[in-house]
């Protein structure tokens, strides 16, 4: 039970979105101009992190009366080493997601199609930097829909939706069950995917043997 509710959880997040945008939508101009001051700081420490490597906070433990607390956590990629930057941000996951947020609002706030695609690639460079996989594959998509929404308002996006979720459902089962990416080297695979590859050939395939038989099996193992 505590890891199906768990896993609800994930999706909490969501519904919590969905309820506060009207108030968010209330103070868009007031957010997207802490975004673009967000986007701006986030950029900067990432790009200085990979410029002049390790941070001096990087790694540092200290006491406090609910325990041991570290600041940024230093890690990198299992099968090439490549450091996982984070900038100022805790972690490197932590870091991608404000440059994905932050970046598509700060494109938003400008016409000029040059300038918007100037301002993603700066973004998408940063990303890439703190080899967090999961934005680099949404980001293109929302700089796409927020460029063709901006020009053509009345477009809906729920068929979008919908295509990207199921996409994100039916993904894990071709993965498994169809056995693609199974006969690719890691050789074969860009560094930035690498841990998508080893999700494809291993995590995925040992979490679904790890399910139970007959209908328990939609809820998991636990």
């Amino acid at each position: 039970p505590f890891a199906i509710a768990f896993g609800l959880k994930i999706f909490l997040f969501i519904l919590y979105g969905i309820a506060m945008w009207p108030l968010v939508r209330r103070r868009l101009s007031r957010l997207m101009n802490w975004g673009s001051v967000m986007f701006v700081l986030t950029t900067t420490g990432v790009i200085a992190n990979f410029i002049f490597g390790t941070m001096p906070w990087e790694g540092v433990e200290y006491a406090t009366a609910f325990g041991e607390v570290s600041t940024t956590r230093v890690w990198w990629t299992a099968f090439d080493a490549t450091p996982r930057l984070s900038g100022f941000a805790r972690t490197s996951f932590a870091a991608a997601t404000f440059l994905g947020v932050t970046g598509l609002l700060t494109m938003l706030r400008f016409k000029a199609l040059m300038l918007q695609l100037l301002i993603a690639a700066c973004a998408m460079t940063a990303i890439i930097l703190t080899t967090s996989k999961g934005m680099v594959l949404a980001f293109p998509l929302a700089v796409l829909w927020g460029l063709v929404h901006q020009r053509n308002p009345s477009m809906r996006g729920d068929l979008l939706l919908i295509t990207v979720s199921a996409a994100s459902l039916l993904l894990p089962l071709c993965i498994v069950y169809l056995g693609l990416g199974a006969h690719t080297s890691e050789a074969e695979v860009p560094s930035i995917l690498v841990s998508v590859w080893g999700r494809f050939t291993s995590m995925w395939p040992d979490a679904f043997g790890l399910l139970p038989d007959g209908l328990q099996g939609l809820l998991g193992a636990g």
